[in-house]
């Protein structure tokens, strides 16, 4: 069965000015929060999968996929096949030389103008699960480095999200406490990751994005026209 998208809710919470109230900054995800990227992982990690062990990716697996690495997913899938003769390091490895031959996306609409406005108020910065390659690629094909520092990416922390060594790193360098930092997500994993550093959330919602399971409670959930609108 497919995960619940945003458009069949008949409510969603617009809280947004209480949140950012006291904010310093704001700290963003990349994947599905900005731009629409999962598709490419998806295609990148469901080819080296193939390649390496002859395995097909499934859709219970591309949403189990959200949020977490893809070495996370490739540890999953190993020990679900008993496998041993290939590393999760190494279908990471190909799946990310795939991603970055192939993927061209743009940010969702709203985000520019989303962070145009904000770069005046606060400063911005990114938090992804991603490696940092991708990211500063992907945010250069969109136009949207110079709105960030800093960028922090799974490769310069120990543990990546849901453990919120990301976040914390991203704060660390902004020199803002947890509290006055708003982070704008998609995934339960990057909203579990903010809630345990003791960060203020907002849940981020894009077409087609599956809906954390169970949704979680007093935050804003809003799409990028909302966000606009509630300035």
């Amino acid at each position: 069965m497919k995960a619940r998208q945003y458009e069949s809710m008949t409510y969603v919470r617009t809280d947004l000015s209480l949140a950012l109230s006291g904010c310093k900054a704001l700290l963003f995800d990349l994947d599905n929060t900005l731009v629409d990227t999962e598709v490419h992982h998806n295609r990148a990690l469901s080819l080296a999968l193939q390649e390496k062990l002859g395995y097909s990716f499934t859709y219970a697996d591309s949403q189990e996929y959200i949020g977490i690495t893809s070495i996370e997913m490739s540890r999953r899938i190993l020990s679900r096949l008993g496998r041993t003769d290939v590393s999760a390091e190494e279908l990471s490895q190909r799946k990310h030389e795939l991603v970055m031959q192939t993927f061209s996306t743009q940010p969702y609409p709203g985000v520019r103008e989303f962070l145009r406005i904000q770069q005046e108020q606060r400063r911005l910065a990114i938090g992804s699960n991603s490696p940092r390659e991708f990211v500063i690629s992907c945010l250069q094909h969109c136009g949207l480095l110079d709105y960030f520092y800093p960028i922090v990416t799974r490769d310069e922390v120990a543990e990546p999200k849901p453990a919120p060594d990301i976040f914390l790193r991203a704060a660390e360098l902004l020199e803002v406490q947890p509290a006055e930092c708003l982070v704008f997500e998609d995934s339960a994993a990057g909203l579990a990751a903010a809630k345990a550093g003791g960060f203020p959330q907002v849940l981020v919602l894009n077409p087609g994005n599956p809906l954390p399971d169970p949704l979680p409670e007093a935050i804003p959930m809003l799409t990028w026209p909302q966000l606009l609108r509630v300035l």
